[in-house]
């Protein structure tokens, strides 16, 4: 309930008292990594974090494998990012790149500099119906980061 009112200190206290109980998911080491990613305070050892929950919940796990790789991009591993991304899409069988993957490409695209293509990413996103799941959405991360390079 926190993470869906925007509230990442108090969510990120809860996973992580459920990570350090030994009791944790797949999705709870997921929920912890993308609540580092929805505060702005990816590092290291949030990218240890999601692989932990690959590691729980395997390569098929496509929320985990898009976790992953938007901290990939977030740390600026744009390699490894873009393969977690592509092996993600592979796996549902997509075609084409859905809202999750479209984030991380731009993601990818900011990195590089190509603010243009970022933007564009961005703004293929649609915004989720339910009001509630904004903040902690793909489609709420891209708001934020086409704010931040409106300000540059």
């Amino acid at each position: 309930v926190a993470m869906l009112f925007g509230d990442t200190e108090s969510a990120t206290t809860v996973e992580r008292q459920l990570v350090e109980s030994g009791r944790a998911t797949s999705n709870d080491y997921n929920s912890l990594a993308w609540l580092d990613l929805m505060a702005g305070k990816v590092t290291q050892a949030t990218l240890e974090t999601a692989n932990k929950g690959m590691m729980l919940g395997g390569a098929e796990a496509t929320g985990l494998v898009h976790t992953t790789a938007a901290i990939e991009a977030e740390l600026g591993k744009e390699t490894e990012a873009r393969g977690a991304i592509l092996q993600r899409m592979k796996v549902m069988g997509a075609e084409e790149p859905d809202d999750d993957d479209w984030y991380v490409f731009g993601r990818i695209a900011e990195q590089y500099g190509l603010a243009t293509d970022a933007t564009a990413y961005y703004r293929k996103l649609a915004r989720p119906e339910n009001e509630l799941a904004i903040p902690s959405s793909s489609y709420g991360l891209a708001q934020r980061r086409l704010k931040a390079m409106e300000k540059r």
